[in-house]
């Protein structure tokens, strides 16, 4: 004995291809977008993987195409350590060239006192940043959709 007619059938299986097209329509689209570690130096974005302690660590997201302008970017930052240090969002813009990109970043800090840290660095530079040195990893979403992390390594 059959629950539903043929009829009943096709209209449910109509229903959920319809449903499912529709979410496949109103899923952000990764694909094109390019994600990449940088540092900004002499007024240029320079792609690099490793960073000395001192510089800032920049992620950038980009697009030769456009984004709808409500389309943002998410980054979770996480130390050698293991510990979510910082996490932020910000939207695309425009770029003079044509597409789009959005960026978030991080200053490396040393931990302690500014007097411990001077007198450590004067023994070892690496002092006060003990957290910052070795392997971070960037968690980078778009829209909401998990794109693949960069590590980045942090030397002193």
């Amino acid at each position: 004995m059959t629950l539903f007619s043929n009829t009943t059938r096709i209209a449910f299986a109509l229903a959920g291809s319809m449903l499912a097209c529709n979410a496949a329509a109103t899923t952000p689209d990764t694909a094109g977008l390019e994600i990449y570690s940088a540092r900004i130096g002499d007024g240029q974005v320079q792609a690099a993987r490793k960073f000395d302690c001192s510089e800032s660590i920049y992620v950038f997201v980009q697009s030769d195409a456009t984004r709808d302008r409500r389309s943002t970017i998410e980054a979770r930052w996480t130390n050698p350590a293991g510990r979510v240090v910082k996490a932020g969002e910000r939207a695309f813009e425009p770029m003079p060239s044509g597409g789009v990109y959005a960026w978030d970043g991080i200053d490396i800090n040393a931990a302690g006192s500014a007097l411990d840290n001077l007198l450590g660095a004067m023994f070892d530079p690496a002092a006060g940043f003990e957290d910052a040195i070795g392997e971070w990893r960037v968690e980078v979403s778009v829209d909401g959709v998990t794109m693949a992390p960069l590590a980045v390594e942090v030397l002193c």
